[in-house]
């Protein structure tokens, strides 16, 4: 699970049915992954028996800076050995300081906007007064 403070504040929660992990996410520890553990919880990870997503995951790693614009980190999703799988569904791209969410979808892709479509995090969750 990830979880994102209005603050800004990030957490990566992992779980098994037996044992969990919350990592704060910061300057340090940026990303957070859904399908896919990050701590020494991957010893239980059947969805990734040959580590190709711990390799996506060090290159995405290796081309990330602390700041980026939006369309940089999209070009960076695009880019081999980062580039969606067929078995990708979706990506996410969490905008913390403009309380945004960019969304792609693989159902969506041949659309004008390529997938993505974004979404106001302040709005979803009651936080615009």
């Amino acid at each position: 699970h990830l979880l994102i403070h209005r603050d800004g504040s990030r957490l990566n929660i992992e779980g098994t049915a037996d044992y969990h992990r919350v990592i704060r996410l910061d300057d340090k520890e940026k990303w957070g992954h859904t399908n896919h553990f990050l701590t020494d919880l991957r010893k239980y990870d059947t969805n990734d028996p040959t580590g190709v997503s711990m390799h996506r995951l060090r290159s995405l790693g290796q081309r990330m800076q602390n700041s980026m614009e939006l369309p940089d980190v999209k070009a960076i999703l695009e880019q081999p050995p980062i580039h969606r799988r067929m078995k990708t569904i979706g990506d996410i791209i969490i905008d913390t300081q403009n309380c945004l969410a960019w969304v792609w979808l693989r159902r969506e892709r041949k659309d004008k906007a390529g997938g993505w479509r974004q979404y106001d995090l302040k709005e979803i969750l009651g936080w615009k007064r």
